[in-house]
């Protein structure tokens, strides 16, 4: 939902258009937010689970300083460019995800 969210607000051709794919994207990042500190809690050992969190929670960060600043510079090229580059990000990390999950025991 958050990736298709993204991906249809440069296509929004009226209020009511953006406001339904914003809340889109709010309900997929309502939904996957818990679920990705769940299977971090869960995933990581028991003596690193504090460790992993907190890893998690500096990327988030992290992502919050550098995505205004890189939406900011792709906006310049067109209004559509930091949604559909967003999107195609989130794209794919769910496909490095997928590939990760099929072979957990390799190492990346």
């Amino acid at each position: 939902l958050m990736i298709v969210g993204l991906a249809l607000i440069p296509l929004a051709d009226s209020a009511r258009t953006l406001t339904l794919f914003l809340s889109l994207m709010t309900l997929g990042v309502s939904l996957s937010s818990p679920a990705l500190i769940s299977l971090i809690s869960k995933n990581s050992p028991k003596e690193h689970v504090g460790q992993a969190m907190g890893s998690a929670q500096g990327m988030s960060a992290l992502g919050r300083v550098v995505g205004p600043t890189w939406g900011a510079a792709l906006l310049s090229l067109s209004y559509q460019a930091p949604f559909l580059c967003t999107a195609i990000i989130l794209i794919s990390t769910v496909f490095i995800g997928l590939e990760i999950n099929r072979n957990p025991s390799q190492s990346y």
